[in-house]
């Protein structure tokens, strides 16, 4: 049973990381008009790259988990979490350079404002 235990916070956690990154991935190609329209972004989030990122999260946690539990057991979970954050950061930035869309003037900064602040989209750049 303390197996299972020990097992909860990260299951959740990787659960509520993946939702998360699969809603503003989402936002991110809607924003920068990356896909068809928004069934085929949708396909390709659940289809594709959620997975990749669960499985990322879970191969980055079994390898870290062995080295964080023999160097310090007091902060293991919190450095686990902390690396499960940054391994779907580098799934999502990996992806972001793999895709193509329609440069917005702004950028990446002007998207956060877009999703954390939601602000309008924008420019398309003429010319």
């Amino acid at each position: 049973m303390k197996k299972v235990s020990g097992v909860l916070p990260y299951f959740i956690f990787i659960t509520a990381l993946t939702v998360f990154y699969a809603h503003f991935t989402f936002s991110y190609m809607r924003y920068f008009n990356i896909g068809l329209n928004n069934g085929t972004r949708i396909m390709d989030i659940y289809l594709v790259r959620a997975p990749i990122a669960m499985f990322f999260q879970i191969m980055t946690l079994l390898v870290f988990d062995k080295f964080v539990s023999r160097h310090n057991a007091q902060w293991r979970i919190w450095l686990n979490l902390i690396v499960l954050f940054g391994a779907v950061c580098i799934v999502f930035f990996g992806f972001s350079l793999y895709s193509n869309g329609i440069t917005r003037e702004g950028g990446f900064i002007r998207f956060l404002g877009y999703y954390f602040l939601e602000l309008k989209p924008g420019q398309i750049p003429s010319g």
